[in-house]
């Protein structure tokens, strides 16, 4: 399933995913699963980002993938498209990806360095 997902560089955020393991697509306990987030400039390139997803309510399926605001500061404050992928590691140690697509990382208006101005 290809997906695109978006956020504005140096935020912090989050997105909580349901993962149906299931042939018929029901959700199933992850509780022993473990799932990585990767980020590449395109299919083989250089490694931009990489994160484990938390498990938020494993019984139901749930994890949690949380992109902190130091995560994306060093990337360009310009529009940038990069491809992902989620990546499963089941119980038994056979590995799925569950999710890949495109990740876009948007410019911010105030740098960190900027000084908000003050009200007169």
């Amino acid at each position: 399933m290809s997906q695109v997902i978006s956020m504005v560089r140096g935020d912090d955020k989050a997105w909580v995913l349901t993962v149906a393991l299931k042939s018929d697509g029901t959700v199933t306990d992850i509780t022993n699963c473990s799932f990585v987030f990767s980020v590449k400039t395109n299919f083989g390139g250089s490694l931009v980002l990489q994160k484990s997803l938390t498990l938020s309510a494993p019984l139901i399926g749930e994890a949690e993938l949380i992109i902190d605001s130091a995560d994306t500061q060093s990337l360009p404050n310009e529009k940038s498209e990069y491809v992902f992928d989620i990546q499963v590691t089941k119980v038994t140690g056979k590995k799925e990806t569950l999710l890949r697509g495109t990740f876009i990382v948007l410019p911010e208006v105030m740098e960190l360095a900027d000084e908000p101005l003050e009200e007169s």
